[in-house]
Formats: C-alpha cells, sequence, structure tokens
C-alpha cells in the first residue's frame, strides 16, 4: 500500500516498508529502523535511492542505513524543517572513509548515510 507524503512542496508516493522483508546486507530493517527516520526513509524510496549496506557498532551511533544513490535534491531541500531529535549531518572524506551526508536519530542513536557525490 502506498500513502501520499510531502517533500518539500512536491508530494510523492511513499512505498509502505514490508517488516518481514530483508534489506541491505541482510539485517531486517524494521528492527533497526526507528519512528522518528521512518518518514526520511520512505521517502528515500520514493525518490528513488535502495537501501545498501546496514552496519552496527559505531561510536556515536548504534546502526547507520546507507542509502544509495546519493541523497535526492528534494530531501536534501527539507533539511532545514527536520526537527529533534533528528538531525542533517555532512562529513568530509577522509583517508579512510569517503563523503557522506545524511540524517541521525539523537535519541534512538540510528543514522541514514547517504553517500557524496
Amino acid at each position: 500500500m502506498r500513502s501520499p507524503e510531502r517533500v518539500g512542496t512536491t508530494a510523492v508516493m511513499v512505498p509502505a516498508i514490508d517488516p518481514k522483508r530483508t534489506y541491505g546486507n541482510s539485517l531486517n530493517l524494521m528492527t533497526e529502523l526507528c519512528q522518528h527516520l521512518t518518514t526520511l526513509h520512505s521517502q528515500a524510496i520514493a525518490l528513488g535511492c535502495r537501501t545498501g549496506e546496514t552496519t552496527e557498532g559505531w561510536s556515536k551511533v548504534n546502526v547507520v542505513i546507507e542509502l544509495l544513490p546519493s541523497m535526492p535534491s528534494a530531501l536534501r531541500n527539507v533539511t532545514s524543517s527536520i526537527l529533534k531529535p533528528i538531525r542533517y549531518y555532512a562529513s568530509p572524506r577522509t583517508p579512510h572513509n569517503p563523503a557522506d551526508e545524511g540524517f541521525i536519530c539523537d535519541e534512538c542513536k540510528v543514522a541514514l548515510s547517504f553517500p557524496m557525490p
């Protein structure tokens, strides 16, 4: 089932997330994705992104869910209207990690990460 959601001024159809389906590296996405990031994740999928790897055990967040390819501009445009506990982040490339941006839920310690072009 799909439901309309708003991304900035654009209405998009958001696909329902199947709790029995596995995503990325076979972790169950509904177990890993916090309630605060569900809408942003659904909007990214509706805008053509797909779930990549899901990793655990980072120092500042418990789970990072990678979305591919880079963040759609329609989703980037809503970063100024995001409310706590969610915050936007951008991280430059380092010798060990590629540049990325995304959203972190400071309450649940879960992140959605998009590679930067």
